[in-house]
Formats: C-alpha cells, sequence, structure tokens
C-alpha cells in the first residue's frame, strides 16, 4: 500500500469515527426530565391509601359503608427511593406485545442512576420523603415506592421498567410496567406483579 492509500484509509476511519461518536452523544441525551416524570407518575399511581378499611364483621352482618372516592383522595406520606435501581431481571411478554421484549430485555443493561429530586412531584398532592427505607418515616403507614432503569422506544411514547412498592418488610411487591404516553400523559398498558412478598 502507498502513502495516499493509508493516508485515505486513516482519513475515512478517523471521519467514520467522529460521526459515531457524535450520533452516540446525540442519542444518550440527559433523561433527567422524563425519568422524573415517568417516576411522579408512578408515585401517584402505586401509593395507597391508608389505613385501610377494616374487613367485614365476622357476624355475617353489613360491613360499615366505605365512601372511596374519599379513601382514594387521602394524601399519603410517600419515601421515595431516587436511585433507579440496576436489575438482572427477565421478563417474557405476553405474545401481543412482543414488540416490546427488546425494551423488556434491555433493561438488564442498565446501571443504577439517580434522578434529580427536585424533578420530582406528586400530581395528587402527596407528600414525597425522598431517601431508601421504610425507617426514613417515622409516622404511621409508611410507603417506599422505587424504579428500575427506564427503556423507551424511538419516538418517547412507550415506556419500560420495574417497580416496586413496600409498606413493610415482610409486604411488598414487585411489578414489570410497560408505559405508554396519551395526549400528554403517561398511562398504564400492561403491568404484571411477580414478586410479592
Amino acid at each position: 500500500m502507498n502513502r495516499k492509500t493509508v493516508a485515505l484509509s486513516f482519513l475515512i476511519f478517523t471521519v467514520t469515527f467522529m460521526g459515531c461518536v457524535e450520533n452516540n452523544a446525540r442519542n444518550s441525551f440527559d433523561n433527567s426530565e422524563q425519568e422524573a416524570e415517568i417516576l411522579s407518575f408512578m408515585i401517584d399511581t402505586m401509593t395507597v391509601p391508608f389505613p385501610l378499611p377494616p374487613p367485614p364483621p365476622k357476624d355475617g352482618s353489613m360491613p360499615p359503608k366505605i365512601n372511596w372516592d374519599s379513601l382514594n383522595n387521602l394524601k399519603m406520606t410517600v419515601i421515595v427511593n431516587t436511585i433507579m435501581f440496576k436489575t438482572s431481571k427477565k421478563f417474557s411478554l405476553p405474545e401481543e406485545l412482543k414488540k416490546y421484549q427488546n425494551m423488556a430485555d434491555s433493561l438488564a443493561f442498565l446501571d443504577e442512576k439517580t434522578i434529580k429530586k427536585n424533578l420530582i412531584k406528586s400530581e395528587e398532592g402527596h407528600t414525597l420523603i425522598f431517601g431508601n427505607s421504610l425507617k426514613d418515616y417515622e409516622g404511621k403507614y409508611p410507603q417506599l415506592i422505587s424504579i428500575s432503569r427506564i427503556v423507551w422506544d424511538t419516538e418517547k411514547n412507550t415506556a419500560a421498567l420495574y417497580a416496586s412498592h413496600s409498606t413493610h418488610p415482610l409486604a411488598s411487591y414487585l411489578g414489570f410496567f410497560l408505559l405508554e404516553k396519551k395526549n400528554g400523559k403517561w398511562t398504564i398498558k400492561f403491568k404484571d406483579i411477580f414478586e410479592v412478598s
């Protein structure tokens, strides 16, 4: 090979490499606002109004009437874990959602990451405490909500993640969630709670 061929090959390699680096940098923009938006949605979706209504009377009589609207409007204090956890879980989506399987599989390759606290809020008015343990709230009825890293589709209208909710060391669940953005609001397209303690 002569010098011109080597120089031309080196130039082509350099331009290609720089294009890949620039494209990668463009695709790895800061997702903090989108992540906080999803965590905020999950907080309002997963928060449970406590105390729960009492069970029906054992004597078979009619239980007291429960005003569910009033119960659902309770404002709770929720502990929010701002570290999106890394997971090695594998989840197989149902056949009708297999087009999202690559998103679900990608979650296992993402490292943990911290979400900016100032971006997280509850649209329903719940009080948020940032921490990673039920002990971070000393009042009655603690609740801890954590989410994994998030994977989006290319349009950023569909998101896949794991989320957990805990009210006691022996009362928690972990689930897989597929979210869809409709009219600017996130909704749950699919969820499967698969670990309960």
